[in-house]
């Protein structure tokens, strides 16, 4: 990202809105107007989204179209909650200038830094979406991409626990949190026995360490013998309670 910070340091102090198209995507005609049209009706908006069309999917179904602005916080909240996926890498979305200039670097170092650096604004602003499809993302040449490279590293499980570890505690609940937490831990150190079982090369878990280090995590052969246990003492009990069950109906 240290390209799209470099560029972003030179917009215009004038500017009332930024918007970054990547290489090999596309914008439709109409996309700037549309959501430009979205931001001024609030000046409290940082972001606009919009569908968006990947191969040949479309993104970002879900949200309520009654109304084309929403709450930070309640885009967050349902995106950690795993009920939808509003905000996409910096082709889709529109930011607010004063957004971007308000940030040192506008994109911290890190794998995912574009979905981060959502959570980060909406914490204090509002969401604005446009329920039209105004971008284009191409995936031919997606090997050459991050998200391409870190495909078969299981990337997904590892961005859902690190968002739930890093902004869970700002938009949800306690109840809504742990629960949530409890529920992706699970699953993700689950994914990365298994993976240690099947023999995954130095390159997946290097990635898995990476993006444990950025929540002050940690990725050993200790911590994967810790979970190894939790799990097979988790099935111990449950063996041990359905016995119990069937011998008191015996």
């Amino acid at each position: 990202m240290a390209n799209y910070n470099s560029a972003l340091a030179r917009i215009s102090p004038e500017s009332e809105y930024v918007k970054i198209v990547q290489a090999d995507d596309w914008l439709y005609p109409e996309c700037l107007e549309r959501m430009v049209a979205v931001g001024e009706l609030d000046p409290g908006v940082v972001i606009v989204g919009s569908y968006s069309l990947s191969g040949n999917s479309v993104f970002f179904s879900g949200i309520p179209i009654d109304s084309p602005l929403h709450e930070g916080g309640d885009i967050c909240r349902n995106q950690l909650l795993g009920r939808n996926f509003f905000m996409g890498n910096p082709t889709t979305v529109l930011y607010r200038a004063h957004s971007v200039r308000s940030r040192t670097q506008f994109f911290d170092p890190g794998w995912f830094s574009d979905g981060e650096v959502c959570f980060e604004l909406l914490h204090d602003g509002r969401f604005g979406f446009v329920s039209q499809v105004l971008s284009f993302v191409r995936v031919e040449n997606e090997k050459e991409s991050i998200m391409g490279a870190t495909r078969d590293h299981d990337w997904l499980p590892s961005l859902r626990y690190t968002m739930v570890r890093r902004f869970g505690p700002r938009f949800l609940s306690r109840a809504e949190f742990q629960a949530v937490e409890a529920t992706v831990t699970r699953q993700y150190w689950w994914r990365l026995l298994r993976a240690a079982v099947a023999g995954r090369g130095t390159a997946y878990f290097a990635f898995h360490r990476s993006r444990l280090a950025e929540v002050g995590e940690t990725l050993s052969p200790a911590t994967l013998l810790h979970w190894a246990f939790r799990f097979a003492l988790g099935y111990a009990l449950r063996v041990a309670r359905a016995v119990r069950r069937r011998l008191k109906r015996a």
